[in-house]
């Protein structure tokens, strides 16, 4: 499900996305909840923090079509996810397959320099990032950008202390999308501010995949077929048994780097750094 996907993204130290889980039967439906218009663009700033690592002030594009249920958010951030202080593309693209299930993709970086992390595998069912909003209530009426718009939130403490909700404004448009998750390994948020919306279909080129993603992804195997030594490293706790078979590790550098990001999780308190060869 979703919060497993959440869970590998954050072992691997991928940056933070933006979620749409399927929600759980049972919630009431709000009498009056908004509905978004099902297709449009807009302006977007993004801010996120996921598993310790910060995204700021990104600025891109946000594109949304629920009839042909796809989404995708572009933008320009600055992060040290491999450099200090380096200004990076990051775009997430879902889409829904026609089995029904979602195909999320995350591209790090642009040209020769991108990168593709698939976010959402097989068998995990496409839900609209705005379908919490029939379940959500109303709240204060806040200013955004000059304008006014309500607040409509919803909390779900089962489903990793999840917490949804978007301020949507007279003409039906959202002007802020928040999102924040936690659990005992990680936490983290997305926050989305739009403006100048464009209404209207996005068009096809909007959601095209990337090059890394459609072309690149998986990289073949190399064709040496030599055998190395190669030094691991992995948080290791006491009861866990001494072998490294069908087990997470990383190299000197990206174990730090997972330190850095999640070594405040709760779950990591107790545990060492443990170096195999």
């Amino acid at each position: 499900d979703w919060s497993e996907a959440l869970r590998a993204a954050a072992l691997a130290g991928r940056p933070p996305p933006v979620v749409a889980p399927e929600l759980p039967g049972g919630l009431a439906q709000s009498a009056r909840a908004p509905v978004v218009p099902a297709q449009w663009s807009a302006d977007l700033v993004y801010d996120g923090s996921f598993a310790g690592l910060r995204l700021e002030n990104g600025a891109g594009a946000f594109h949304y079509d629920a009839e042909g249920k796809r989404y995708r958010a572009s933008y320009y951030t600055t992060c040290s996810y491999f450099r200090p202080n380096v200004s990076k593309l990051q775009d997430q693209l879902t889409v829904a397959l026609p089995s029904g299930n979602s195909s999320s993709n995350l591209t790090w970086g642009e040209g020769e320099d991108e990168t593709c992390m698939p976010w959402f595998g097989s068998g995990t069912k496409y839900n609209d990032i705005f379908e919490f909003l029939r379940f959500a209530t109303r709240g204060e009426s806040v200013m955004m950008h000059g304008e006014p718009c309500r607040m409509w939130s919803l909390k779900i403490p089962s489903m990793m202390g999840l917490s949804l909700s978007a301020c949507i404004a007279e003409d039906g448009y959202p002007r802020l999308l928040n999102q924040t998750y936690q659990s005992l390994q990680f936490s983290g948020f997305t926050r989305m501010r739009f403006s100048n919306i464009r209404p209207g279909s996005p068009g096809d080129a909007a959601f095209e995949m990337s090059q890394a993603c459609s072309t690149s992804y998986p990289m073949p195997p190399c064709t040496d077929s030599s055998i190395s030594t190669l030094d691991v490293y992995r948080i290791f706790g006491p009861e866990e048994p001494r072998e490294l078979d069908n087990r997470n590790g990383g190299d000197v550098l990206g174990d730090l780097a997972f330190v850095c990001t999640q070594g405040s999780g709760e779950a990591y308190h107790s545990k060492l750094i443990t170096h195999w060869r």
